[in-house]
């Protein structure tokens, strides 16, 4: 099948100036086919040159030794191919910083590599920008429409089972996938069979996964395969381990069957023997979701760390970050003995931080800070991240230091940001002034002098403006549009600031700036104030302009709120408009439908870590709702109710008086329901911190309740160390509706991350909770793992025990699934 790259290699190959051409692409895309049938049709009668690669020699050795060949008594072709199969990421920083114009004449390079090496974080950016300046790199991915157009047509490939496989192909069809059977391979690497089997196959699978820049040799392999085995059985690693299981082992997997290719390949030169395993079986372990498949484990990440050191120790534990495994990159990144990428440092520290372990990340990114390097962004980036660290641990002097350093950095992005950081931390501690030079910096739009003064810039009127960033009816001035997410913040946080202060027309022209600014989110929340605004005045043709603004937004948070108040609007209307049979009869005004103000809490756009507690600068509030109760239960039961029939302003201020009241039985109430509030409206910083502030007060039902709600939260951002925390503090507090939930939450948790039997273990807890909820939708879920398992027994009996459950949802599924058993139970 001809693909469609294909011509570009061609292409590539004819061009006499291009004598380094490297083909990428995912392992099993069919890269060395492609790259070798296009080199077949253009360089025919050229020599190829192939080395079995050794790690030690270098790139230019193989170079002079088939540039030698070239145009020999010998060799009488018209030149030589010099073939690199599989490019390790040493080698193909070598290949990059090759000059063409030196090669010997008549020699071409041709190279295959895997995209995942390629765009990875062994191959610094320098080094592929070299490849690209020097060479032809090509990428080829999965089967393209038009090739599955031509499969599909072709006579020769209308096997049903290929027909099926190319319909239910969602775009990441992989051709090798259609050329080679992986079953042979994945029954040999299926767990329970022989442990010396299977930690032998790990061990040499596992070391072409993470590429040592050596080959395996046999202390090398005798020593992990002692390792493995101990973490396969649950033994001791003081227990001895035999060299004889090892033997047999490499003796079963060295020989071929009529299954089955040999899996581990024995080579041997004048540097000694060594040991590589078959190329698919690589494969076979990274297919998550299967039996067969593992991650690397933890006595190779443990062998790279005694073993080696300097960059290869580095280099692995750059490996060790692609494969998520998150302990063993910092301790293999943790030694000082060779320089570090403070690009790959910083990506470390993000990724930590969205796991949720927010020390380890202070830590990467205070060592990217102090360290230096990197390219223009890497610094500054640190310098701001590390001050929403500090201040999500109410570090505020650190906070502010990492902040000044962002703002001294002069960087386009990061030093704004910093700006509306501090101006949001100024706002928390009461330092309106402050905050509103801050924002005013980082605005900058229509601010005199240092931004000291109360007043915005000079937009007025009712109405949309005519630049706003989506069509609507103009009036007032234009402000400039396409405004970085920085200054948009900081316009939205001014007008927070003039609203609160009763500074109206400021606030109005804050707004208007920050509904033309470009940045939806903030444009769209700004549309929605000032509807309210025009709202609150009698403009109700205002109000319903801006908020019609706001739906076509389609912002996932503002758009609902603006579609809420235009519905509110029109029942208003509708009350008010007389009967036919009155005309001529003034109508009564229209009342407000909410009489508090719409005021959100400041944002802080692109911080990396939490804000901390929601609260109030002195002063600040929201305009007083008539006859507002004093106590804090009637606080708390009005801002329920406005919670409810969506008043969402409103709940905010009553709720927050409420939690604010110090009352030991409402005030925990009050912040677990302004966390579910702000969770609501899309806020979820704020929402955190309310949850938070709930779990502090200790109280025995909210407390549980709000534990779970973090965990959730946590989870749906991807937070999964984070989650599985709060859902085992749930857990452990007994509490009876929450435990239970928190037991299948985490259930479901592991599930999703692959982790079956530790999926098995809660859903089975939470069977056993005796919850009228949650315990059949346990079942019911570990009836469908046992199944997949195939465990047809376990099943059925989970299966029957949600049938009996009495549980709607749960016992109709256990029934289908009884019913497709063959054995339906019955009632």
């Amino acid at each position: 099948m001809r693909r469609e790259a294909d011509e570009a290699i061609a292409e590539a190959l004819r061009d006499d100036g291009r004598r380094v051409v490297v083909v990428s692409c995912p392992r099993l895309a069919g890269s060395t086919r492609a790259l070798a049938h296009a080199a077949h049709e253009v360089l025919g009668g050229h020599l190829v040159v192939a080395f079995l690669d050794d790690p030690d020699v270098e790139l230019a050795a193989m170079i002079d030794a088939a540039g030698a060949l070239t145009g020999s008594a010998a060799t009488p072709a018209p030149g030589t191919v010099l073939w690199l199969d599989r490019l390790s990421a040493r080698r193909y920083a070598e290949l990059a910083r090759t000059d063409p114009a030196r090669l010997p004449e008549g020699l071409r390079i041709l190279a295959v590599a895997d995209s995942a090496l390629v765009r990875g974080l062994r191959v610094p950016a320098d080094v592929e920008g070299a490849m690209r300046a020097h060479g032809a790199p090509i990428e080829l991915g999965p089967i393209t429409e038009s090739e599955r157009r031509r499969l599909r047509a072709g006579t020769d490939y209308a096997d049903p089972e290929l027909q099926a496989r190319l319909d239910a192909d969602d775009g990441t069809l992989l051709v090798g996938r259609l050329l080679v059977d992986l079953g042979p391979f994945r029954s040999e690497l299926l767990p329970g069979t022989s442990a010396n089997r299977t930690a032998l196959l790990r061990a040499v699978t596992d070391w072409r996964r993470v590429d040592p820049p050596t080959r395996l040799t046999w202390d090398d392999l005798e020593r992990l395969y002692r390792a493995y085995r101990q973490e396969l059985t649950g033994t001791p690693q003081s227990a001895s381990v035999s060299a004889i299981g090892c033997e047999a082992a490499l003796k079963w997997a060295a020989r071929a069957t009529h299954e089955r290719p040999a899996l581990v390949e024995e080579r041997s030169d004048e540097s000694g023997t060594y040991y590589s395993p078959h190329p698919l079986l690589a494969v076979v372990a990274d297919e998550s979701g299967q039996d067969c498949a593992w991650p690397v484990a933890d006595p190779m990440w443990e062998h790279g760390d005694t073993r080696f050191e300097g960059e290869a120790r580095r280099d692995i534990g750059y490996a060790a970050i692609e494969a998520r495994a998150l302990t063993a990159a910092q301790r293999l990144l943790g030694h000082t003995d060779t320089p570090m990428d403070p690009v790959v440092l910083l990506y470390l520290g993000q990724v930590l931080m969205d796991a949720g372990d927010l020390d380890a990340a202070r830590h990467w990114f205070t060592r990217v800070a102090d360290q230096g390097g990197g390219t223009a962004d890497t610094v500054p980036l640190a310098y701001f991240v590390l001050g929403g660290l500090e201040d999500a641990r109410d570090d505020a002097v650190a906070a502010r230091r990492w902040w000044a350093l962002a703002i001294d950095s002069g960087h386009p992005e990061w030093a704004p940001e910093a700006m509306v950081s501090l101006g949001e931390l100024d706002w928390r501690q009461g330092d309106t002034e402050s905050a509103r030079r801050w924002w005013t910096r980082a605005a900058g739009v229509g601010a005199d002098g240092d931004g000291d003064q109360g007043s915005g810039p000079g937009v007025s009127g009712p109405g949309p403006v005519s630049g706003a960033s989506f069509e609507g009816p103009s009036g007032g001035a234009a402000p400039t549009a396409g405004a970085s997410d920085a200054a948009a913040a900081a316009m939205y946080n001014l007008a927070v600031l003039e609203h609160r202060a009763g500074d109206r027309d400021a606030a109005r022209a804050w707004y208007t700036h920050a509904s033309a600014s470009g940045v939806v989110d903030v444009a769209a929340k700004a549309m929605v104030d000032l509807g309210t605004l025009d709202r609150d005045r009698g403009d109700v043709d205002g109000a319903r302009a801006w908020w019609e603004m706001a739906v076509r937004s389609g912002d996932p948070t503002a758009a609902p709120r603006a579609r809420a108040r235009l519905e509110a609007l029109d029942r208003v209307d509708a009350v008010a408009e007389p009967p036919v049979e009155s005309k001529g009869v003034d109508s009564a005004p229209v009342e407000p439908v909410e009489p508090a103000q719409s005021v959100e809490p400041p944002v802080q756009p692109g911080a990396s870590a939490e804000p901390g507690t929601p609260t109030v600068p002195e002063g600040a509030g929201a305009t007083d709702a008539p006859d507002l109760p004093t106590d804090p239960r009637g606080l708390l039961d009005q801002g329920e109710s406005a919670a409810a029939r969506g008043a969402a302003d409103t709940a905010r201020d009553l709720l927050t008086r409420a939690a604010e009241s110090g009352d030991p039985d409402v005030a925990p109430r009050a912040m677990n329901g302004l966390g579910a509030l702000e969770q609501e409206q899309g806020e979820v910083h704020e929402a955190r911190a309310w949850y938070i502030r709930a779990v502090k007060t200790k109280d025995a039902d909210l407390a549980p309740r709000s534990l779970l709600e973090l965990g959730r939260l946590d989870h749906r951002r991807g937070w999964f160390e984070n989650a599985r925390t709060w859902f085992g503090h749930v857990v452990r507090t007994g509490h009876a509706d929450a435990a239970p939930h928190a037991l299948y939450l985490l259930a479901r948790l592991e599930q999703d991350q692959d982790e079956t039997e530790e999926a098995r273990t809660w859903f089975a807890r939470a069977a056993e909770s005796g919850h009228p909820e949650w315990a059949p939708r346990a079942m019911v879920d570990l009836a469908d793992l046992e199944h997949r398992r195939g465990d047809t027994e376990a099943a059925r009996s989970w299966w029957r025990r949600a049938a009996g459950s009495g549980h709607a949802d749960a016992a109709a599924r256990a029934d289908r699934a009884l019913h497709d058993l063959g054995r339906p139970f019955d009632h």
